[in-house]
Parts: structure tokens; C-alpha cells; sequence
């Protein structure tokens, strides 16, 4: 967006209008529609990958804001590592994010695997390291991910988001989430 400012400004700086020419104030207001129609609808397909995940800080920084996902698919998912499996995100299942040195989510992640739930679980990490790689689960009821390395990645964990045909249906935090 700023490169689309910074033509506007040369535009506007290069043709001045010259008020005691009338060809000049022509020009002057041909410029500024031509920025108009040419600019403006450009700026609407430069948007923000993370745009529907969080508030960007920084240029790397994002807090996730789950809450703002009810109602739709996350967006999130495109920014998931989880190697060969694939994720059941059409049909019903439940995104854990967790950090893997977070005791609460270390709680919740053992109530999880005990519970044998019927529907997939994907467990997402927002750290680097998982220690959960290393659990025999059954390869058809979990998947583990990990958010890429591309942004600085934070959010209140353990964090339970349940997706129903694809989308955000209800968010829990902490260990109310299951």
C-alpha cells in the first residue's frame, strides 16, 4: 500500500496544477481520477495472508484471536507444518493449540489422548519442538502440526477450537476445552 501512496504523491508532485493554465488543471484532474480508478481497485487484492487469524505486531509478530473465527473456516490452516498427514478439516474435529511447555496444556493434551475421541483430533504447536511426535496414537484419531516459522506465533493456551463441515463452531481456553 505504501508504494501505491508513494505514486499518488509523485502524480500529484509531478503535474501541479497551474491554475492560470486551464489545460494544466485538465491534466492535474486527469491524474488524480487515472490514480483513482487504477489504484484503488489494485489495493484491494494487495491484502495480508494473516488477515481473519490475528493482530499483526511488528513485522513477524501475530496474536491469534480465536474468538473472531466462529462462523467461518480458519485461516490459520495454511500456515500449518504436519508433513504427510493430511487434516480432516472438512468434515468434524477439533484443533488443539498448545505450547509444549505449558503445564495446562500438558493436562489437557493427557485428558485428550485418554478419552479416545470419536471424532480427529489435530494437535498444533506453537513452539518449535514437539515432544508429542514421540506418542503412539492411533494415525487415524490425531495429527500432530506445528505452525511454520515464518511469524512469531502467540495465543492463549491450551486453546480447543472445534470445526464442524469446516468451520469455527466454538472456542474454548484453558482446560474447560474438553
Amino acid at each position: 500500500m505504501l508504494v501505491v501512496d508513494l505514486l499518488f504523491c509523485i502524480l500529484l508532485w509531478r503535474i501541479r496544477p497551474n491554475y492560470k493554465n486551464k489545460y494544466s488543471l485538465v491534466g492535474f484532474i486527469f491524474g488524480v481520477a487515472a490514480c483513482m480508478f487504477i489504484f484503488l481497485p489494485v489495493s484491494k487484492f494487495m491484502t495480508n495472508p494473516l488477515d481473519g487469524i490475528g493482530t499483526i505486531v511488528g513485522s513477524d509478530s501475530v496474536v491469534v484471536e480465536f474468538d473472531s473465527w466462529v462462523g467461518s473456516a480458519p485461516e490459520i490452516l495454511r500456515f500449518l507444518n504436519c508433513g504427510p498427514s493430511t487434516l480432516p478439516i472438512d468434515e468434524d474435529c477439533e484443533l488443539v493449540f498448545y505450547y509444549e511447555d505449558c503445564e495446562t496444556c500438558k493436562k489437557l493434551i493427557s485428558g485428550v489422548l485418554e478419552n479416545h475421541n470419536p471424532i480427529p483430533v489435530v494437535f498444533i504447536e506453537g513452539s518449535s519442538v514437539s515432544e508429542l511426535d514421540a506418542l503412539e496414537t492411533p494415525a487415524n484419531s490425531y495429527r500432530y502440526c506445528k505452525l511454520t516459522d515464518d511469524y512469531d506465533w502467540f495465543f492463549e493456551a491450551p486453546c480447543v477450537v472445534s470445526l464442524r463441515a469446516g468451520k469455527v463452531t466454538s472456542v474454548s481456553t484453558g482446560l474447560s476445552g474438553y
